[in-house]
């Protein structure tokens, strides 16, 4: 289960931080999926790869960035997923 969290502007901006330090098509298909809403297959077609790399390429983004977000203690080790994307949807 997802739970949706609440961010402040200066954790808001310490993630978006976080997402510059994955590599350029880790954060390319992490940013076009989670914040701009596209279909893995819409990504594929946009950046001219498999429809499974870019779902690779999201769940690897995924998981090097909440590492990160751990390592800087921005979040602690979660018990359960956090919707942490859900959060930059207004």
């Amino acid at each position: 289960m997802l739970i949706p969290i609440q961010i402040t502007p200066k954790a808001e901006a310490e993630i978006i931080e976080c997402i510059r330090l994955l590599p350029l098509g880790y954060r390319t298909v992490l940013n076009l999926y989670a914040m701009e809403g596209y279909s893995h297959k819409e990504i594929a077609d946009m950046l001219d790869i498999e429809e499974s790399t870019s779902r690779s390429q999201y769940t690897r983004a995924k998981s090097m960035l909440e590492a990160i977000l751990i390592k800087k203690r921005i979040i602690e080790q979660p018990r359960e997923k956090l919707s942490w994307a859900t959060a930059f949807k207004q």
